[in-house]
């Protein structure tokens, strides 16, 4: 086995490895049950208002590249088409092309999920019924209408240890990503 081997095909496992683990594990640390439950959450000042910001050393751009890395200089380095240098040059180039590829990636669809958020903003302060009933354990689901379109979500009351029965006429309070918590009208 040639001597670069030794590099690439280490890293390639390590980055396939990496993704794997954030895949299976959610050891990107991007999804917390529960994080959104509390109704004041969002008046926080790091809970992302202001403009959605991505680090370009996230995790899965980072496995992304290792991963890269490693698969492109072994497969130039079984080829033999190039010398060392060149397929070290070869793979760096590869390697950092995908990572940005997958960094603009992230950055487009953060963007989409934060126009979303924002256009459920404008739902804050309408009126609407409960068609399931909630509680602090259990969702449930509020109907409303817009003035454009009758609109779904589900629902969780604002304030702490209440219940809210099915037909219950609420007000929205905050909308934190699909869940609308509500207080009796």
């Amino acid at each position: 086995m040639a001597p670069a081997l030794w590099v690439y095909i280490p890293a390639m496992v390590l980055g396939l490895g990496w993704l794997l683990l954030q895949n299976f594990a959610d050891a990107d640390g991007d999804h917390h049950p529960g994080a959104d439950h509390h109704p004041d959450a969002g008046d926080h000042p790091e809970a992302g208002h202001g403009g959605t910001y991505i680090s370009p050393l996230k995790p899965v751009v980072l496995a992304t590249t290792l991963a890269i890395f490693g698969a492109s200089g072994s497969l130039l380095t079984w080829a033999g088409a190039l010398q060392p240098v060149l397929v070290a040059l070869v793979a760096v180039v590869l390697a950092l092309l995908a990572g940005w590829l997958v960094f603009r990636v992230l950055v487009f669809l953060a963007r989409a999920q934060s126009s979303a958020t924002e256009a459920a903003a404008e739902f804050v302060g309408l009126e609407g019924e409960l068609t399931v009933g909630c509680s602090d354990r259990s969702l449930g689901e509020v109907v409303f209408d817009t003035g454009r379109s009758i609109q779904q979500f589900s629902a969780r009351p604002y304030r702490p240890g209440e219940t809210l029965p099915r037909g219950t006429r609420v007000v929205i309070r905050r909308i934190a990503g699909n869940v609308a918590y509500v207080e009796r009208r």
